[in-house]
């Protein structure tokens, strides 16, 4: 009975969560890396990106991925991972200083970048 109540409870807390994480950003922005792998679990299809903006997958957004960043907009360098949708952070279909400006204010500001998901899932970016 009493592991039965425990279940039940963790059940419960989990929907909030879900429910919160999808109620209060409806607009696409997101903050946190836990917002996005909360969403992508809801997807019909996994999305390969986790973190929009962690282009070099290290499972959070750094200083790291804004050098990265840098690099592939103004010095041919590396490609984002795991595709370059993961780059988009202003969620425009383009990567240019535009991502680059809004990624810093993300970084340093805790302003929020968008979830790329839904242009990977419309076509707009392929991530294979």
């Amino acid at each position: 009975m009493q592991r039965s109540l425990i279940i039940a409870l963790a059940i419960s807390i989990s929907s909030v969560a879900i429910v919160n994480a999808v109620g209060s950003r409806s607009n696409g922005d997101f903050t946190g890396p836990g917002d996005a792998q909360v969403l992508s679990t809801l997807r019909s299809s996994p999305c390969p990106v986790a973190i929009t903006g962690d282009v070099n997958e290290s499972g959070a957004r750094t200083s790291s991925d804004i050098i990265f960043m840098v690099n592939f907009v103004f010095k041919s360098g590396p490609a984002p991972q795991p595709c370059e949708a993961a780059a988009d952070v202003n969620c425009d279909g383009r990567i240019n200083v535009a991502d680059v400006l809004r990624f810093i204010n993300s970084v340093f500001r805790d302003y929020p970048v968008c979830d790329v998901c839904p242009l990977i899932e419309d076509g707009t970016w392929t991530c294979e």
